[in-house]
């Protein structure tokens, strides 16, 4: 018999302060995207002899200081820079590692810009310079994370420029920020470079609008690579289809198969689906006698800490309910026993209960006018016309992030700098 649990995070049926939260957008289409398979992707590179493309990857060979820039804008202002990267050769031959330039004007000798230098031979440091007529500044700021990267593996690496505001990231973590009020660089293209004996591979590279206010879905991306739904053998599930088509979760080139919007005071997940996962008849409405759940592990032991679970198995007092559950047990079944939060997954247009169950049915719940969107405010459903997928459904959740907190039993508390890795799961 399980330990009980009284719930802590917060009341149940009682939302916190600036929850539930606006939908973000959808993903914008990136400004540029450069996928290597030549060398017309470069602008001027140098040494040239030591610059190549093999299966979509560029490499930078040779040994010495390397640098490409790539065909792009010198206009384009506050962006957003991600590539997949990892040393071939040289990872500790002494003062190596890559770079990522941005913000780049002028030609390789003369250039002006910003350089984020990722240094793989003096455990995972990072270091913000500028580039002042193509020669490289003191470091600007320069961090030492503890957490290991593997740098002989793919890593993704992003910056985002926004105003005078720098951020670098690996695989989504943030390790270094910059305000540069000292003449800043505002506008400029992008480039990729190498040092001394390290060899690199980069396998794209892409350029995304940014801005101050951006609130947009983001791919969610595991080992550096977004998450598209397997198919055929290679899927060890299902074969690649799942019936019912309501917990069938699919992508498409254009569509992964879930995307991640997290920020100081919410969490909110995307799952594409096959099939429509809402039942606006009968008790227990909106959603379908399914569930879609969410696992979070902080700890990478490779078992969820919390879990997030969208149960449309509930028949009695609708609407269904979002649950959140927090256990240390090796295992991936949530027990009735780490339930700490549960509130309904509908919101009530104008008359908002702090118990179970809003008044009247799915109509009265529906904040979205569009017949092809069901928005619910925790949680919303989409139909959506993918142009290689066909009809699909995306399915929306979002929790407040003062619920995924289980100090009071002993455990940790998620916050918006914590690190983790998801899993997301369906069942019928």
């Amino acid at each position: 018999m399980g330990s009980f649990y009284p719930l802590v995070a917060l009341s149940n049926y009682w939302d916190p302060v600036d929850y539930p939260a606006s939908w973000p957008g959808n993903p914008s289409p990136p400004l540029a995207t450069f996928e290597f398979s030549s060398l017309s992707d470069l602008s001027n590179y140098y040494p040239a002899e030591y610059w190549s493309v093999s299966g979509g990857v560029l490499i930078a060979a040779g040994s010495g200081e390397r640098v490409a820039l790539l065909n792009g804008s010198e206009g384009w202002t506050d962006y957003s820079l991600k590539t997949n990267a990892r040393i071939i050769d040289g990872m500790n031959e002494g003062d190596s590692g890559y770079k990522l330039f941005f913000r780049v004007t002028g030609n390789i000798n003369t250039r002006n810009g910003y350089v984020f230098e990722i240094d793989s031979d003096y455990s995972n440091r990072f270091i913000l310079r500028k580039v002042i007529n193509g020669i490289e500044s003191a470091p600007l700021i320069n961090s030492v994370t503890s957490i290991g990267f593997d740098w002989s593996q793919w890593q993704e690496i992003s910056v985002s420029a926004v105003e005078k505001t720098l951020l670098m990231y690996v695989n989504g973590i943030e390790v270094l920020r910059y305000i540069d009020n000292d003449n800043p660089f505002l506008n400029g293209g992008i480039g990729l470079g190498s040092k001394n004996l390290t060899q690199v591979g980069f396998d794209f590279v892409r350029v995304y609008n940014a801005s101050a206010d951006l609130r947009e879905w983001k791919p969610y991306t595991y080992q550096g690579e977004v998450v598209y739904d397997a198919s055929g053998n290679s899927d060890q599930s299902s074969g690649g289809s799942v019936s019912p088509s309501h917990v069938d979760i699919v992508s498409s080139p254009s569509l992964p198969s879930v995307m991640v919007y997290f920020d100081s005071g919410v969490m909110m997940f995307r799952m594409v689906l096959g099939g429509n996962p809402l039942s606006l008849t009968g008790r227990g409405t909106p959603y379908t006698s399914s569930t879609w759940v969410v696992l979070i592990d902080l700890d990478g032991d490779g078992f969820r800490d919390f879990a997030v679970e969208l149960d449309g198995t509930d028949s009695g007092v609708s609407p269904d309910d979002i649950k959140v559950f927090y256990s240390t047990v090796k295992d991936q079944f949530m027990y009735d026993s780490d339930l700490i939060w549960k509130q309904d997954s509908a919101r009530h247009l104008y008359n908002p209960t702090n118990s179970d169950g809003e008044p009247e049915r799915p109509a009265s719940w529906d904040h979205d006018p569009s017949p092809s969107v069901w928005d619910f405010s925790r949680t919303r459903v989409t139909e959506y016309s993918d142009p290689s997928a066909g009809k699909v459904y995306i399915l929306d959740i979002q929790v407040p992030l003062s619920a995924l907190d289980a100090i009071a039993v002993g455990g940790p508390k998620l916050t918006s700098s914590s690190v983790f890795q998801l899993a997301f799961t369906t069942s019928a």
